[in-house]
């Protein structure tokens, strides 16, 4: 059996639809702007402190030798369906991804 629906209902149903997802959008919007910055800590043995700071909002990378700043690199996040995780992490390794990777800086 087809049910037949009238254009008020049709509308209606539209109108709830159009009105659930802007309601979703407007909250994603207040999610992205409440997002912490990501903070990683770490030291050497010459007892010189790095700290690299990830502003996922600008997409932009702080690198603080000594609570000095010394660099800015531009840099991307996740996507909304696979988010960047938010906060502070320690680095415990570092791997060697080989020639091509990214861009080539400069004086490097």
């Amino acid at each position: 059996m087809i049910k037949v629906y009238n254009i008020k209902t049709i509308l209606k149903i539209f109108l709830i639809t159009i009105l659930i997802i802007s309601i979703l959008g407007f909250t994603l919007i207040l999610i992205k702007k409440h997002i912490p910055q990501k903070t990683i800590e770490t030291s050497n043995s010459n007892s010189c402190t790095y700290r690299i700071l990830v502003d996922v909002e600008d997409s932009k990378l702080f690198l603080f030798e000594n609570d000095e700043l010394i660099k800015t690199y531009k840099c991307s996040g996740g996507k909304w369906s696979t988010p960047s995780p938010i906060g502070t992490w320690k680095i415990i390794s570092k791997a060697k991804w080989g020639e091509g990777f990214g861009r080539k800086l400069d004086g490097a």
